[in-house]
């Protein structure tokens, strides 16, 4: 849809280019790729970057996460965002996991706000995808300093139950995916 305002001349590109679009225009499925310098949207997303669009940020922390590994501005600067865009705050979650210092209080308020199986299950495999797609170097970088401690209260119910993968809770998710991301780092 922008495409089509850039094309309509002057006036259109100037309300595309403007700072409020880039800062708050939602980035299209594809915006994984546009932090390449070979994409052809590579420079309206460094402009995007520059007037602090939450998707754009939350792209290059990805990068800087799994290709550069500088965990500790990621999550300070994550932690600008991460109440704006509902991935932002599961990667906020999930590099502390990595970082080993699980930021508590935020992550019982995303718990509580996002509580559906359904949303949470969405979240992760969404965030699953985009960490893959940025293209981790799997080696395990995280591992060693990795630490997630909210899992043991459901374990046991689950195994009492019978539930298996698939059939568990959003604890388990979390655990889950944050020890998954670890191992893929």
């Amino acid at each position: 849809m922008l495409k089509a305002w850039i094309q309509s001349g002057p006036d259109g590109k100037a309300a595309v280019f403007s700072s409020e679009t880039l800062s708050s225009v939602r980035l299209a499925p594809f915006f994984i790729h546009m932090a390449e310098e070979s994409s052809s949207y590579h420079m309206f997303y460094t402009k995007c970057l520059t007037a602090e669009n939450p998707y754009a940020l939350y792209l290059q922390r990805l990068v800087l996460a799994f290709h550069m590994f500088e965990l500790q501005e990621v999550i300070a600067i994550l932690d600008g965002i991460k109440d704006v865009f509902s991935h932002a705050g599961l990667l906020y979650i999930m590099l502390h996991s990595c970082d080993g210092s699980i930021p508590w209080e935020f992550y019982i308020q995303y718990k509580r706000r996002y509580y559906k199986f359904s949303e949470v299950d969405l979240f992760a495999n969404k965030l699953m995808f985009h960490i893959n797609e940025v293209g981790p170097r799997r080696q395990g970088t995280y591992k060693k300093c990795w630490e997630f401690e909210d899992y043991s209260e459901c374990w046991s119910d689950h195994k009492n139950l019978n539930e298996y993968e698939g059939q568990w809770c959003n604890t388990c998710i979390y655990y889950y995916m944050s020890q998954e991301i670890a191992l893929i780092s």
